[in-house]
């Protein structure tokens, strides 16, 4: 049983024509997540008090159906939520049987622009049509900002990383320079100390990418639950932001691991 295509009844029934003073109560006005039991069911009855105009109002209202856990929906909690039919709204805010906002239901997305201007042409400039198509377009538009944005920060990170990669490997090739001497003078290659200091690179690389992909979802998450939007993990994007920045650790530490494989033993020994 749906009050909408977002929002659905665990028990109970649908308004119909004739209901007054019943109300759909979220689960957690049902059962609140302080209780051990549920402080509302079907049937049961409870007042609830509004300011209309100054004055004080109160209604009792009959619980006709208890919503599915739902969580938050663009800022609303509909956990924490009622619904009462347009009738019961009109006798306690006194609106004279206007309403803010109607929604109106095609049979066929197909249709819907259609559907669009037909009600727009008929209703004139007194109201506002909004259709699902423009909110998409409108919700497309704000996301490709927010994502040119957060692609902008995620760059200047990337830099701001491989600078610092760089200069980790640098502090790192001048402190163990004797090492590095001493290493060559024992038999190691060129090649051995390029592949030791490229391998510290992407060691630091694969921690971070790890590291920052995790973040990056629990902090998805959380935002996500609080505005109603489900998130799921992109386990390709996930491997890779990995990828990624393993790439920008290789070339970052790749000029420092270079300087390193070409460094005379005996002038690195001497190196105090």
């Amino acid at each position: 049983m749906d009050i909408n295509q977002d929002v659905k009844l665990a028990v109970g029934r649908v308004f119909t024509r004739g209901d007054k003073a019943v109300v759909f109560i979220g689960k957690n006005i049902a059962h609140p997540t302080d209780e051990d039991e549920p402080v509302l069911d079907l049937g049961d009855r409870f007042k609830i008090s509004v300011r209309v105009r100054g004055e004080t109002k109160e209604i009792t209202l009959r619980v006709l159906g208890i919503l599915e856990e739902h969580g938050s929906m663009f800022g609303l909690n509909m956990d924490n939520a009622i619904f009462i039919p347009f009738r019961t709204y009109d006798q306690l805010f006194e609106q004279g049987g206007s309403c803010a906002i109607v929604q109106v239901y095609v049979e066929e997305a197909k249709d819907m622009d259609t559907v669009e201007e037909t009600l727009s042409d008929r209703l004139g400039d007194d109201y506002f049509v909004v259709s699902p198509n423009a909110a998409i377009d409108v919700q497309k538009q704000v996301t490709g900002t927010i994502q040119s944005v957060l692609g902008g920060i995620a760059a200047i990170s990337m830099f701001v990383a491989g600078i610092g990669i760089v200069n980790t490997m640098t502090i790192s090739v001048s402190e163990r320079t004797k090492e590095i001497g001493t290493m060559k003078a024992i038999g190691a290659k060129s090649t051995d100390i390029l592949m030791l200091f490229l391998s510290e690179a992407l060691y630091t690389g694969l921690i971070g990418g790890i590291v920052g992909s995790s973040l990056g979802f629990v902090i998805g998450k959380t935002v996500g639950n609080y505005i109603g939007m489900p998130v799921v993990v992109n386990i390709p994007l996930a491997i890779g932001t990995v990828a990624f920045a393993l790439l920008t650790s290789v070339v970052s530490g790749a000029n420092p691991a270079w300087n390193a494989s070409k460094m005379n033993p005996v002038d690195a020994l001497r190196k105090e």
